[in-house]
């Protein structure tokens, strides 16, 4: 059964697995279950979810397309990591972002008209509040609605998100893999546990991030510096950094554990290739906390990037100290597009 809910920017266009995002060649189509593959093909219809980007906090209400901010029209890596493992799952998944609607309001009349059984949301600490709003609506609406509450604040502060009730479960640390498993078990009829860990993915045979749950038409005229071409696109090679800085530590740590880790170059390669074939980009930042950590790989990396054919420039962060450091893979970068 479809969504009743209207197609707009606010809400996915798409519930079907046949919309999952592409992988790079070779990369295991299989998503990660619970279950048998005979349960599978057993199953009768796929679970139905709808995700809530509360990321209001700083932009506000109607802010999406209107405001030339980060903030208001940058989609959320993570949310759509997550989304797009569902649906290679098989289960349809649809989007509300908070940035787009108009108010409370709009969005108690989404929930009323969007029948899904499970409603996922993402928690930054700054967008936390906002999410246990959107909680307490989706609740008062739709009283049978399954609840899953993840991401970061989910992770490090577990303790206070446990004792609000209006969560039905909570997925710590990374969720490519724990959340398709746990809507299989909803989708069985168990009972799974309210707190969930979180099993860290495989990078590479995880899909790329749905940008389909999101309308990405906005991030891509809003350049992260001025004066890079439009359009411009954002993606993330790796997760985690080794470094021990106060402003990151230990709160990254402890949602991606104590290794960095990172895509092959040739996944990212591909996925960039992807996105300038369907969007059509002239620019794209690196939305890496630390995108330069391993000099063998971006050596790789730039080999790679300009062997495809690909020259758009790009802007990443990077620390001083490896900077001057590794002056050569500096000069190599800034060959490729840096």
């Amino acid at each position: 059964m479809r969504s009743s809910a209207p197609r707009s920017a606010t809400t996915s266009g798409t519930r079907s697995s046949a919309a999952s995002p592409p992988r790079s060649p070779g990369t295991p189509r299989r998503a990660p279950s619970s279950r048998s593959s005979n349960e599978l093909v057993e199953r009768r219809s796929p679970m139905r979810v709808t995700l809530v980007f509360p990321g209001i906090a700083l932009p506000g209400f109607d802010s999406f397309k209107k405001r030339p901010s980060v903030d208001a029209n940058f989609i959320d890596h993570g949310l759509a990591s997550v989304g797009a493992a569902a649906k290679a799952a098989g289960h349809e998944v649809g989007l509300i972002d908070l940035r787009a609607l108009s108010g409370w309001e709009q969005f108690r009349s989404r929930v009323r008209t969007t029948d899904t059984p499970v409603w996922g949301i993402t928690s930054w600490s700054l967008h936390y509040p906002d999410a246990v709003r959107a909680m307490r609506v989706i609740k008062e609406e739709r009283p049978e609605a399954v609840i899953v509450l993840g991401g970061v604040h989910a992770t490090i502060n577990t303790r206070q998100v446990m004792n609000n009730a209006l969560a039905d479960h909570v997925v710590t640390k990374e969720g490519e893999v724990s959340f398709p498993r746990l809507l299989a078990s909803l989708d069985a009829g168990e009972r799974p546990p309210r707190l969930i860990e979180g099993e860290p993915p495989d990078l590479d045979a995880i899909p790329w991030v749905d940008r389909d749950l999101f309308d990405v038409s906005a991030e891509l005229l809003t350049p992260m510096v001025p004066r890079l071409p439009l359009p411009f696109i954002t993606t993330n090679a790796g997760r985690g950094c080794p470094f021990k800085c106060n402003f990151c530590q230990p709160a990254e740590r402890m949602v991606f554990g104590n290794k960095a880790k990172i895509r092959s170059a040739q996944n990212v390669v591909d996925e960039l290739l992807h996105l300038r074939d369907r969007y059509g980009f002239r620019s794209w930042m690196a939305h890496d906390d630390l995108f330069f950590l391993n000099p063998k790989w971006m050596l790789e990396f730039c080999d790679r990037y300009q062997a495809a054919g690909l020259d758009q420039p790009f802007i990443c962060q990077m620390r001083a100290d490896m900077i001057c450091r590794f002056e050569h893979v500096v000069q190599r970068m800034a060959e490729a597009g840096l």
